[in-house]
């Protein structure tokens, strides 16, 4: 049971981080300002904490961090480093 909620913690994780990327790089790209969308993809961690918070996908953030912990501590499956 344990191995079950760490598998869908860190699949909710990832899901949350293409998510947000992907909408930034998208954005970036239909704006035509394709040195923003390199530094996107390049630097996504950064993307990733910062895009939610000006863009209103704070709640895919907090749910896909939640996910990430849950996976965890609860689940036992190891950091993504």
């Amino acid at each position: 049971m344990r191995l079950f909620v760490g598998i869908i913690g860190r699949l909710v994780f990832w899901a949350g981080l293409i998510f947000i990327v992907g909408q930034s790089a998208l954005v970036s790209y239909l704006q035509t300002d394709y040195g923003t969308l390199i530094i996107k993809i390049i630097f996504f961690p950064a993307t990733y904490l910062i895009w939610p918070w000006y863009s209103g996908l704070w709640p895919i953030l907090i749910i896909s961090l939640l996910g990430y912990w849950v996976s965890t501590f609860i689940g036992n499956i190891g950091s993504v480093e």
